[in-house]
């Protein structure tokens, strides 16, 4: 099993949150190249590969970029390659069926993985490192751990009128192993994109929005993966005292926004059963 290492951490919380996503992706794919027929474990680690390059490195490209990194350009030539190398992937195997799913393509897909691992993390974003690491606290040693989901390539939405308050939501996300955290600062824009690609596996509502008439609308949508779509609403702390909330707005759980990421972590995973 991989682990985060000296030689894999930038010193920057949010790169290293990333990497450490990408290290459970490839723990994951060799836990389940185990027991899993190879065309689903194949596809699932793609899948989480395609979702996680995307949102990793705009992430990671717009942190480059702020804080004045001078390889902007080569490293997002990098970011490309690696990216049209796992869609080549996806398509000689699911599309093309030109590679066949046998022993030999899982061999392939974990030398792809530690190529990926010891070429790009270990070479190219080390050289990040000086850059970065003067201007960003670490927050390795200074906040608590989260507790983390186990899925593969799970997507949430957080709504909330407040920037600062979905920034920090979706960061303790991103630390808990989400994929990809979708942002909406209104009802209207959260309705939209609950019902759009990617789909959401569950919701983080703000309760300083109008979240009953949110959930009525919600309800109402003629799909059922909405109607199944966990809801947990991240409470205001004028609200922290008001009991039942969640369940009258018929959302599976909640937290209060004051809350540390652990504890907001282990709201949600308690709230989401599929983990």
């Amino acid at each position: 099993m991989l682990k985060m290492t000296d030689d894999l951490r930038i010193g920057h919380p949010i790169i290293d949150m990333d990497h450490q996503r990408l290290l459970d992706i490839i723990n994951d794919f060799n836990r389940l190249s185990v027991s899993l027929t190879n065309k689903r474990m194949m596809h699932q680690t793609l899948k989480a590969l395609h979702k996680y390059g995307e949102e990793h490195f705009l992430r990671e490209q717009k942190i480059q970029i702020e804080f004045g990194y001078p390889y902007c350009n080569g490293h997002a030539a990098e970011h490309k390659k690696l990216t049209d190398q796992i869609a080549a992937l996806a398509t000689d195997f699911f599309i093309n069926k030109s590679k066949q799913l046998d022993l030999n393509a899982i061999i392939y897909l974990n030398q792809f993985l530690e190529d990926w691992i010891v070429r790009h993390v270990k070479k190219h974003d080390m050289t990040m490192q000086h850059y970065l690491v003067k201007s960003v606290p670490s927050d390795h040693d200074g906040i608590m751990a989260v507790e983390r989901f186990r899925c593969l390539d799970m997507v949430a939405l957080v709504i909330d009128e407040s920037a600062k308050s979905r920034e920090f939501i979706a960061k303790t996300l991103i630390r808990m192993g989400i994929v990809i955290v979708l942002e909406a600062d209104s009802i209207v824009d959260g309705m939209k994109k609950a019902v759009s690609e990617p789909v959401p596996d569950f919701l983080v509502v703000s309760s300083g929005l109008e979240y009953q008439k949110f959930m009525t609308a919600l309800r109402t949508v003629k799909k059922d993966y909405i109607a199944e779509m966990p809801t947990i609403l991240a409470l205001d702390p004028i609200d922290a005292g008001s009991v039942g909330l969640a369940e009258a707005s018929s959302m599976q759980g909640s937290f209060t926004k004051v809350q540390n990421p652990r504890d907001i972590s282990m709201a949600i995973r308690s709230s989401v059963t599929y983990q």
